[in-house]
């Protein structure tokens, strides 16, 4: 691994492990604790970066150096979707359904496309426009968007 991706790594999981507890001495209150938090941590980063992506798309011009620095951070990020979730992780709190672990492979294959978009969208980032970014961005979100429909609880 490069120096440059160690070093984006570095900046985008230690403060969010600070902030989701996963840097704390205390003890879990279960035993799957880290996990739930690992993947919550991870699934923050993403919608925040997400979001930078769709702020510099929606910027006229396209404001690219913002738009390429996410799109970075989204293919990193997309790396980490299907750890966390090691068996017998859905109890406590957590927003993830059991079907996850009885069905891990369709998950995973959701996993895997939205990495393959991330890939896509972080090589095409230097040459979308604002149409084209949307677009990108929409294919993006489509694997995100079907695998929260089919395995996340929703609040009630």
């Amino acid at each position: 691994m490069n120096m440059k991706i160690r070093m984006a790594a570095a900046a985008v999981f230690f403060p969010a492990m600070l902030s989701s507890g996963m840097g704390s001495v205390c003890a879990a209150p279960s035993a799957y604790e880290d996990s739930i938090r690992y993947r919550r941590a991870a699934m923050v980063m993403i919608k925040h970066h997400y979001e930078k992506a769709l702020t510099a798309v929606k910027a006229t011009p396209v404001d690219r150096a913002l738009l390429e620095k996410s799109a970075v951070y989204l293919e990193l990020l997309a790396k980490q979707v299907g750890e966390g979730y090691e068996p017998g992780s859905h109890g406590g709190e957590t927003h993830a359904k059991p079907e996850i672990w009885e069905n891990r492979a369709k998950f995973d294959k959701l996993a895997e496309s939205f990495q393959a978009e991330a890939v896509k969208f972080r090589q095409m980032a230097k040459t979308l426009d604002a149409k084209t970014g949307r677009q990108a961005l929409d294919n993006l979100s489509k694997p995100c968007k079907s695998c929260h429909d089919e395995y996340k609880k929703r609040s009630t």
